[in-house]
């Protein structure tokens, strides 16, 4: 089995064989766990061509953290990855698995409130004192 970068324009050549291997092993890999460690690199496995025995990574840079802060969409405190239909989910979790390296974390949205206000009519009537 060989593991390549991910490129979608050479994926979908299917005549390609160019492409940038990153490694070849003996032992057979599956998609029950996305993240993968090549020579203390992390990669997610973004797809797996079963004809060329081809597993296509995409390097990614986890994080590592217990929790995160401020984000625009909920993303794994382990590995980074984000959820980008992050509306589509309810106000707080008990636990989610994150799709990308399969581990459990909960979440919460934080709704922060702001107003803006514009002028309509501007009030020019007022009592003036002249000393």
């Amino acid at each position: 089995m060989r593991i390549a970068h991910w490129d979608v324009k050479k994926i979908c050549d299917k005549d390609c064989e160019d492409f940038d291997f990153i490694i070849e092993i003996d032992i057979p890999l599956t998609f029950d766990r996305n993240l993968l460690k090549i020579n203390g690199d992390f990669y997610y496995k973004c797809s797996w061509d079963m004809k060329r025995d081809i597993i296509f990574v995409k390097r990614i840079n986890p994080i590592f953290e217990e929790e995160t802060y401020g984000e625009d969409e909920i993303k794994c405190p382990h590995c980074g990855a984000n959820k980008s239909d992050s509306w589509e989910y309810s106000d707080s979790s008990d636990s989610e698995e994150c799709q990308s390296c399969g581990s459990i974390y909960s979440y919460q949205r934080n709704v922060e409130v702001s107003y803006q206000s514009t002028l309509i009519t501007k009030n020019e009537t007022y009592d003036e004192v002249v000393s």
